[in-house]
């Protein structure tokens, strides 16, 4: 009888290990880089659809910068809930607030540009967003390759780049440093 009560008390306890893999994954999840994802994805369509409007299609682009807004919001709850599960000291949690910050400061300087543009967009700004799309592409290829980016070169020289231009190029490196830090972390665990 007692070996019985021992096998049952294995078996369950083997169950339950195996219910909590399925039903709460390891914390590298692909959640959090589903986050990342949206938020980039949002915040750069924003970015692009700003350069490619006239000044009076407010309507989109309100839509758009909600989406970007509320990506934006999912991503900070997710490096919360990772604080919440105690890992505060992690290099990658800090890289991951300055990629957070990045993203935001990509919508504030669009929003800068919807707000002061009065007229239809020129080819320049144009030639920008589709540069910028291209660039959202390659990021988000990145983000599941974990390789960096590396700054990519701007049309304009450091002195003449407006807030949007400067924004994105802060993005892409806290993108690399981001994901710099977590390709750090894989190689050291294997």
């Amino acid at each position: 009888m007692g070996g019985a009560r021992l096998a049952n008390e294995f078996v369950g306890a083997c169950v339950g290990v195996a219910a909590g893999f399925l039903l709460w994954p390891p914390k590298e999840s692909n959640a959090l880089n589903a986050a990342i994802s949206a938020a980039i994805s949002a915040n750069m369509a924003f970015a692009s659809a700003v350069l490619r409007m006239a000044g009076g299609s407010t309507d989109s682009l309100d839509r758009l910068q909600r989406e970007a807004g509320l990506a934006s919001s999912r991503l900070e709850v997710a490096r919360e809930r990772m604080l919440l599960e105690g890992q505060r000291r992690s290099a990658r949690l800090e890289q991951l607030r300055n990629l957070t910050v990045a993203v935001r400061v990509v919508c504030g300087a669009a929003a800068v540009i919807e707000v002061l543009r009065s007229g239809e967009p020129d080819a320049y700004d144009r030639e920008r967003a589709n540069r910028y799309d291209e660039m959202t592409a390659r990021l988000l290829r990145a983000l599941t390759t974990k390789e960096t980016m590396q700054t990519i070169p701007s049309f304009e020289t450091p002195a003449s780049a407006d807030d949007l231009e400067q924004a994105i190029q802060h993005l892409v490196t806290a993108f690399d440093s981001y994901v710099g830090t977590v390709s750090e972390r894989r190689r050291a665990s294997v």
